[in-house]
Order: structure tokens, then sequence, then C-alpha cells
């Protein structure tokens, strides 16, 4: 089973106009290629900020008598930081767009976690569907 953040964009007063679901797990493009995939995330001072942290490790280490292997195991440490970090980097980048979190949910698939997030929201939102008598005759 996997957990999903729920991030909702409002749209005013009338709700949110928008809902996302980002799946809590290792991302294996950002282990590999993390200055690529922040990129492609649009997290531009982050993907900045490891590209220097690369080109440091990768300048300064030689010149303390360090071999090339430490130079490729600090950048896979660097790229495995990225990738078990990529949902909370994904998180705040949406929040500093303007998206809130709205929750979690849980599934299978993304598909049974929406399903069982919208059927939630539906209880919360409007009880009286919920109750015995709701499909009573009147």
């Amino acid at each position: 089973m996997t957990l999903y953040r729920v991030m909702e964009r409002l749209d005013g007063e009338t709700g949110p106009a928008e809902t996302r679901f980002i799946a809590e797990r290792f991302r294996w493009s950002a282990f590999l290629l993390p200055v690529l995939w922040l990129l492609f995330q649009r997290l531009w001072l982050t993907a900045l900020l490891v590209f220097l942290l690369t080109m440091a490790v990768g300048l300064a280490l030689p010149r303390f008598g360090f071999a090339n292997a430490y130079i490729v195991v600090c950048n896979l440490a660097l790229g495995l930081i990225v990738g078990l970090e990529s949902t909370g980097l994904i998180v705040s980048g949406l929040e500093k767009s303007g998206w809130r979190e709205a929750g979690v949910s849980s599934g299978e698939t993304i598909e049974e976690a929406e399903l069982r997030w919208f059927a939630k929201r539906t209880a919360e939102t409007n009880p009286a569907d919920q109750s015995i008598l709701a499909g009573a005759s009147v």
C-alpha cells in the first residue's frame, strides 16, 4: 500500500480548484540524475545548490589527495539524499506556488487513493448522504 500526499490549490472560497496526489516513494531518476530531476521539477535554487555541491566535491577532493572513487561515492550519497527527499522537495515546491497540503491518502494504486480521498471528502462535506434515511421516500 502506497501513501500519497494530497495537495490542493484553492480557488477562492468555492473550495479546491485542483488536487494532486504525490506518492511517498524513492525516485530512481532523482537518485541517478539529481540536478536534471530537480530542473525538471522546476526547483531551480535546489538544483543550483546540488550542482554547486557536486562541483565543490569534484574540485576539492582531488586537492586533498582523495582518489576519484571518493568523488563518485560522495556524488552517489548526494543523489541518495535527493532521491529519498524527492517527495518533500516536490511538496515544498508546490507550497511555494500557492498549493497547500490537505492530507494523506493510501491505496494500492493512485486511482484507489483518489477514490478513498474523494469518498472521505464527500462524507465530510455532506453527512446527510451517509444517513440510513438518505434514500428513504418521503
